[in-house]
């Protein structure tokens, strides 16, 4: 252990030897672990120097690059990168709400941009129970390529095993280090914007410290030529990047695409879901130029204005009163409202730690992510077939169907899985009969429930072996281990929250997925009536 007293100027007295092989130090390393929780355990001093811990790791990484995991709990206080408590409330739903959206200061960008030349990838963990500045301290991970992960009210028992969990996927998926992305397209067509989690310092090169198999980066182009419809449309992105095992490769992806000057061929290929995780991750870039409601409003008007163009070049002669939408965007209206009923752009008052940590999220996830995060899937579990929870030859998990994100879609005597690629909840009906609760829980009435439970319990029945089955399934298909909690029918603020997950219902966030289409569909029928 070195000790430097000095947090304002920061050196590495040493380099050779400072990191070992895990194998071969397997024992010292656990028992440096071990000793942690207690090692410091009569310290008394609270002020957290956090820049200066980052700031040795990246010279002490400067040489030979890596990963670094950041765990912290409260603002930092001491030394280099020391910050202030930013006033919030005054500010929501302001013009200058943004600036709490950007980071306090440049230190940790500047910071963040030497672990790019060091090829030193950050991930930041944060478990506040006090604003901590979410906003500049996940500059870190947002710059070099990271991610943030977000504990708010960290409580061991409750949220230990999906820290631990998230941990352990965090440190097991496909890395790549040190990686340079160039992305290339045709003549006529010209590379507009980025979006996502990386740094540039040039208009071509996108630079990452670190990059996993869960990323995503949107790219979006701009028509400024002639296109020649005999011809192909081309794009390829190549990817720099070392291995873990420290080699050096490059991945390229290559990608040709018909020219067609028919809007139908080009609404019949869309596809939404891509669609909307761009939609997305523009919404969170605009965010820090315009007001929350400003970059709401500009969702919707994307949304009408492609249903628009659909209407008004694919469908010319139905009635003006008949709502047609395109068969690839006929779900475009819902996912917006869900995009903005998310905590990234909800309108709703909302801690900003809690707001950034969502845009942060969205800049990063994939196409997979996105699509369960805008429209959840609700699977009813209480009239379980006897080959539910369990794979085909194919591989493919038995289970039963979807119902519709709807409160009203809810039975009281039923009893659902939902699951959006954040969360997982078990909702129970205030009628659910005794002996579901007997055999799926252990327990006879709903009172005995403990809604903290972090996980199903394992009870000796088979509808306990279904129901954790398909829970399981759930889990593996997510690149964050999903937040388990047991909502009880009318009991409680949890069945208030799990409500305001449900899209397709009116909430404080914002209008009902039926409310929703209807205005859309008049701003349409005005648009339309403005080109005659």
């Amino acid at each position: 252990m070195l000790v430097c007293a000095d947090v304002e100027n920061i050196f590495v007295p040493m380099h050779h030897g400072f990191l070992v092989d895990p194998q071969e130090s397997r024992e010292v390393i656990e028992s440096l672990l071990d000793s942690l929780s207690s090692m410091f355990s009569q310290n008394r001093v609270t002020e957290s120097a956090m820049g200066a811990m980052v700031q040795a790791c990246q010279l002490a990484l400067s040489k030979t690059g890596g990963k670094l995991l950041l765990f912290q709990a409260s603002l930092p206080s001491s030394g280099s990168g020391a910050l202030k408590h930013r006033e919030e409330t005054k500010l929501f739903n302001t013009d200058k709400e943004r600036t709490l959206f950007a980071p306090q200061n440049t230190f940790y960008p500047n910071l963040a941009e030497k672990c790019v030349e060091s090829g030193v990838s950050v991930n930041v963990y944060l478990f506040p129970t006090s604003p901590i500045d979410t906003a500049t301290l996940s500059s870190l991970s947002s710059i070099t390529g990271g991610d943030t992960y977000f504990y708010p009210n960290f409580k061991p028992d409750v949220d230990g095993h999906r820290f631990g969990e998230d941990l352990k996927l965090d440190l097991t998926r496909e890395h790549g280090f040190n990686a340079v992305m160039r992305v290339r397209c045709s003549d006529g067509l010209h590379l507009n914007e980025y979006f996502g989690n990386f740094f540039m310092r040039n208009n071509t090169d996108v630079e990452l410290a670190g990059i996993d198999s869960d990323k995503a980066i949107g790219v979006s182009f701009r028509h400024d030529g002639t296109l020649d419809r005999n011809k192909d449309a081309y794009f390829q992105i190549a990817l720099l990047y070392t291995t873990a095992s420290g080699i050096r490769r490059i991945r390229v992806h290559n990608l040709a695409i018909p020219i067609n000057d028919d809007i139908g061929q080009v609404f019949r290929n869309a596809e939404m879901d891509t669609s909307l995780n761009l939609l997305a991750k523009m919404a969170v870039a605009d965010a820090l130029s315009k007001p929350l409601k400003a970059v709401r409003d500009r969702l919707s008007e994307k949304c009408v204005q492609i249903l628009t163009s659909y209407r008004r070049h694919c469908a010319i002669g139905s009635s003006p009163a008949q709502l047609i939408l395109p068969e690839a965007y006929k779900l475009m209206p819902l996912y917006v409202l869900s995009l903005m009923k998310t905590t990234a752009l909800r309108p709703i008052m909302t801690t900003v730690d809690s707001r950034v940590a969502s845009m942060r999220m969205l800049k990063s996830i994939n196409v997979q992510q996105s699509a369960s995060l805008f429209y959840p899937r609700i699977v009813p579990i209480h009239q379980l077939a006897p080959d539910h929870g369990q794979y085909d030859e194919q591989g493919h998990m038995k289970m039963p169907g979807l119902i519709r994100a709807s409160y009203s879609r809810l039975e009281p005597t039923g009893a659902y899985l939902f699951e959006n690629g954040q969360v997982l909840r078990l909702w129970l009906g205030k009628d659910i009969s005794p002996d579901f609760l007997q055999q799926a829980l252990g327990v006879s009435t709903l009172a005995e429930i403990d809604e903290n439970a972090p996980d199903l319990p394992a009870i000796d029945s088979t509808l306990s072996q279904q129901i954790r089955a398909i829970v399981d399934h759930m889990q593996s298909q997510r690149t964050r281990y999903l937040q388990f909690r047991v909502v009880r029918q009318g009991m409680g603020q949890s069945d208030l929250d799990f409500a305001s997950l449900l899209t397709e219902d009116q909430t404080a966030d914002g209008q009902s997925y039926v409310d929703y289409l209807c205005d859309i569909h008049r701003r349409i029928q005005m648009e339309i009536s403005k080109s005659r």
